[in-house]
C-alpha cells in the first residue's frame, strides 16, 4: 500500500508511491532515467512483485508524477500494457487538499 504523502503513509504502514515507485521528487522520467532505475535491484524486485498498486490520497498527486509512476511500472514489467498490466487502485477524496505545486499554488501544474 502507498500514499502520496509520508504522514498518509504512515497511516496506512505504507511507503510513499514516490518511494515506492522510485520517482523520487521528479515529475517527469527520461528514458536514461528509466535505464538507470532498471539496474537497482531493489527497485527491480519492488515493482516487478507488484501484482495491485493502491494508492491513497490520491488527490494529493499531481497528473505529472502519476503519470511518471505509470511509466516506471511499464517500464520495469510489461511495456505494451498501461501500468505494465498491474491493477491500480486510486483512493482519496477530491474535495479535501489538492497536490501542492514547485510553483506556488496547487494544482495540475
Amino acid at each position: 500500500m502507498t500514499a502520496s504523502t509520508g504522514i498518509a503513509a504512515t497511516h496506512i504502514s505504507g511507503r510513499t508511491i514516490h518511494s515506492r515507485s522510485g520517482v523520487g521528487i521528479k515529475e517527469s522520467i527520461s528514458e536514461q532515467d528509466l535505464e538507470s532505475m532498471f539496474k537497482k535491484k531493489y527497485l527491480h524486485k519492488n515493482i516487478q512483485k507488484t501484482k495491485v498498486l493502491i494508492i491513497d490520497e490520491i488527490s494529493m498527486l499531481s497528473a505529472k508524477t502519476l503519470d511518471a509512476v505509470e511509466n516506471i511500472v511499464r517500464y520495469f514489467i510489461d511495456r505494451t500494457r498501461p501500468f505494465g498490466g498491474v491493477q491500480v487502485v486510486l483512493c482519496g477524496d477530491f474535495f479535501q487538499l489538492p497536490p501542492i505545486s514547485r510553483y506556488g499554488s496547487s494544482g495540475q501544474n
